[in-house]
């Protein structure tokens, strides 16, 4: 999973692409339809499939990594790299979404699961190539079978891996993805109710 610094540095830079090109577009001036008008870039269709992945993808490997990846035999401890990484990032994604205006529509529903389901399928392949995890983490043995989760480990929970990975394809992405849809119209709600307060003030 990106780290929440990487994101924002990529986020900083496509913003910057973007500024660059709109001048470039005032300065030369060209014929456009109105679908062309409607049409977007490609780059910012990019950042905003990432913003997807981002925020569900950080949401729920928090939930995963805290509430299901615990308990015997892994002894799993919450730590100050954890809290950072996840918690702090849970923070920051949690203030950009509410400050920024990209939009988290409910039928993009499919796109938040392409990430997941791709992460699972490398987790399946990585193991049947015979790789292991070289990381002495958590003082575990070096040459496990899992690369992160410990509860996506093929060679000694198989059963268990498939059903939290259909969990998190098929039940987690989708609820993460709705509560950010729901955080959304919330959001949207109280700056209107804001601005019409407002409104009606100076009436």
């Amino acid at each position: 999973m990106c780290s929440y610094p990487v994101m924002y540095s990529f986020y900083s830079t496509v913003t910057s692409l973007n500024h660059q090109d709109l001048d470039k577009d005032q300065t030369s001036k060209k014929k456009k339809t109105k679908n062309d008008d409607l049409r977007l870039p490609i780059f910012v269709k990019l950042m905003w499939f990432l913003q997807y992945h981002q925020y569900s993808g950080l949401l729920i490997t928090t939930i995963t990594r805290w509430a299901i990846d615990t308990g015997e035999p892994y002894q799993f401890s919450t730590n100050a790299i954890d809290i950072q990484h996840h918690g702090i990032g849970i923070v920051l994604l949690t203030l950009d979404f509410l400050l920024i205006a990209t939009p988290f529509r409910l039928q993009h529903i499919f796109y938040g699961m392409i990430g997941p389901t791709l992460y699972i399928l490398f987790t399946v392949i990585y193991y049947f190539a015979g790789g292991t995890n070289p990381h002495h983490l958590y003082k575990e043995i070096n040459g496990d079978t899992y690369i992160y989760l410990r509860k996506l480990d093929w060679g000694t929970i198989p059963v268990t891996s498939t059903i939290v990975s259909v969990m998190i394809i098929f039940v987690g992405f989708p609820g993460v993805h709705c509560f950010y849809y729901l955080l959304q119209k919330l959001r949207d709600t109280c700056i209107e109710w804001y601005y019409f307060k407002k409104e009606t003030e100076h009436v």
